[in-house]
């Protein structure tokens, strides 16, 4: 089962919020802003397969359907809830999988930064490509390396204008994973592995 941590509500709220980090990243990202959700809401955060705390086996294969039936697993204890379910980036992804899979009725779906998948083939066969590129480079040359390039990408050009310590608290997040396991999750549930979703989006 999935590493994760239940924040009770302040307010004895029925509703409770599920969030989901991105790649190379973990539950923890979201600590800064839990005491503030809670004052309206139940909080369950979890770490991916790869990330964080989670001991997902790295003989299993961490596709899609792994972790959702992962997911059902976690959720069920929380049927008396109204679940909403949010996902960043990676976690997205697994967010809308999951909408669209998993056993749980959901009450709410945000999605940040995130894709219903790749349509074209040939486009997802590059993208699958990348990642497999990418994994190669985190098991050979290490996570420092990898992170130190991963922070140039033009998509966190932004985080530059974030406060040092700010920046210095993503870093550490960063460097707190482990390397192999992040190559699996790239090659296991990276863009490039995602079912198109976009014929189950009305």
């Amino acid at each position: 089962m999935l590493h994760y941590n239940f924040y009770e509500s302040k307010n004895q709220s029925k509703q409770l919020l599920v969030m989901l980090h991105g790649f190379i990243s973990d539950a923890t990202t979201y600590h800064s802003h839990i005491e503030r959700i809670v004052e309206h809401t139940n909080v369950l955060t979890i770490d991916l397969p790869g990330h964080g705390l989670d001991t997902s086996s790295m003989d299993e294969v961490w596709d899609f359907p792994f972790i959702t039936r992962q997911l059902d697993e976690v959720l069920i204890q929380y049927q008396t809830y109204d679940v909403f379910l949010l996902g960043y980036s990676m976690g997205g992804r697994v967010a809308l999988y999951y909408a669209i899979h998993g056993n749980e009725t959901l009450s709410g779906l945000l999605l940040e930064s995130t894709s219903a998948g790749i349509q074209n083939e040939t486009d997802k066969v590059e993208r699958a490509q990348v990642d497999a590129a990418r994994a190669k480079v985190l098991e050979i040359a290490g996570l420092d390396i990898f992170v130190n390039d991963w922070e140039k990408l033009p998509l966190f050009r932004s985080q530059y204008n974030l406060a040092p310590e700010i920046r210095q608290s993503i870093r550490n997040n960063r460097m707190n994973q482990d390397a192999h396991r992040l190559a699996k999750a790239l090659r296991d549930y990276g863009t490039g592995h995602m079912p198109n979703l976009w014929p189950h989006l009305s």
